[in-house]
């Protein structure tokens, strides 16, 4: 893997493979890129007038590799739809605002990509007043006073079985400046993520790694001007899961201590190798079946009959492996519990490994548990949430 100074990623319009993106949305922080070409060889060994075999031709390439680094929440959620698909949702945080309308204390309302709650009740106006961009800052609108919280806050979801959801292709620029006075830029084209692992410590920055496969290569490409979100590099505050099984508690969520906790999406690109005669370019990437697991390191008991529902009615176990970072609305109101959070939720986990520990006198601690993820009953699989403050139009196939 070869240090790069920067990569920007892009959606391609229409989700077509061979359309390139026109410029970088996000540049994800990394701390390797792996991108390399592989090429085959045409197998001819005639010789003529000598002993010597001739020059072979080159024949059909790929591209493909790792991308390995860390995440801001912003960016992260390019990388998910080209694993997952488009979002099946993007959603603002609170309510759109409504003209000649009764208000209460705490009610939160969006506008000017801020949020606004209300600290004095009464009737709105007949139209929306011009929203303050500074925290703290008031408005009034007919006898309601609305306070600025901050930057308007977005729920983006993403459900890789919902319809017509594959993973999107993206254009990839890696931008390298070994020597001062020339940058050298690459551009690959049809970039489709085969598998993303992630993982998340306590107290440490959500990880990852995007293997990539590529249907094109430009060289020599301008550089982009490379930009960055404004978040920080993403660490959370507070991880942890929840539990549920139909039989218990009415399949009630229950919270489980957790060190760590990591998920592995896997595609299965097929395609690779397939050229058409007269081309050295890959026709088509196509998704094959999903593969998914999850796994976590328990930090405190999970009570025997959690065990014995994980050990022995896997499809009938829920988990939810949840992440939270910063706090985007801090106030008292009824929105103080929104985080920066990045969550996933298994509708059914089949366990693979791990010591279950099914006696209750055996504590489940610091023990690692391994499980595939696989369609319950009605035929769900999993659903991704992030929490930041884009509007998600990255995340969705341009036009």
């Amino acid at each position: 893997m070869g240090k790069v100074d920067g990569v920007g990623v892009a959606l391609q319009p229409g989700a077509a493979q061979k359309t390139t993106a026109t410029a970088p949305a996000v540049f994800p922080p990394l701390t390797s890129e792996g991108i390399e070409p592989t090429i085959n060889q045409l197998e001819h060994e005639a010789t003529i007038g000598t002993r010597a075999p001739e020059q072979q031709k080159r024949g059909g390439r790929s591209y493909g590799g790792d991308l390995e680094g860390g995440a801001r929440p912003v960016s992260f959620g390019v990388l998910l739809s080209m694993a997952y698909g488009e979002p099946v949702s993007s959603t603002a945080v609170g309510e759109a605002f409504q003209a000649t309308t009764a208000m209460v204390l705490d009610e939160v309302v969006f506008g000017s990509g801020y949020m606004h709650k209300v600290t004095t009740a009464g009737t709105t106006a007949g139209a929306a007043p011009t929203w303050p961009t500074e925290e703290g800052d008031t408005v009034t609108s007919g006898t309601v006073t609305f306070t600025t919280l901050g930057p308007q806050a977005y729920t983006h979801i993403w459900n890789p079985l919902a319809a017509d959801r594959n993973p999107l292709p993206a254009t990839i620029w890696t931008i390298n400046q070994d020597d001062p006075d020339e940058i050298i830029v690459d551009k690959y084209i049809g970039a489709m993520i085969d598998e993303l692992a992630w993982s998340i410590e306590a107290e440490d920055y959500l990880l990852f790694t995007a293997t990539i496969v590529a249907i094109r290569n430009v060289e020599n490409e301008s550089a982009p001007v490379i930009t960055r979100d404004t978040t920080a590099l993403w660490s959370f505050d507070e991880i942890g899961a929840e539990i549920s099984v139909p039989s218990i508690s009415a399949g009630a969520w229950a919270p489980i201590a957790l060190y760590d906790w990591n998920h592995s999406y896997g595609n299965q690109l097929s395609g690779g190798d397939r050229f058409q005669i007269g081309s050295k370019e890959i026709v088509r990437l196509r998704p094959g079946n999903i593969a998914s697991t999850v796994g976590f390191t328990a930090a405190e008991e999970l009570e025997s009959h959690y065990r014995r529902a994980i050990a022995d009615e896997p499809e009938l176990v829920k988990m939810r492996m949840n992440a939270r970072g910063r706090q985007l609305v801090d106030t008292v109101s009824a929105l103080t519990d929104v985080y920066e959070s990045l969550s996933i939720e298994f509708n059914a986990l089949e366990y693979t490994s791990g010591n279950i520990a099914i006696d209750a006198s055996e504590p489940l601690e610091d023990i690692e548990i391994e499980a595939n993820a696989v369609i319950d009953n009605t035929g769900n699989l999993l659903t991704v949430t992030l929490v930041n403050e884009h509007d998600g139009s990255d995340y969705e196939i341009p036009a």
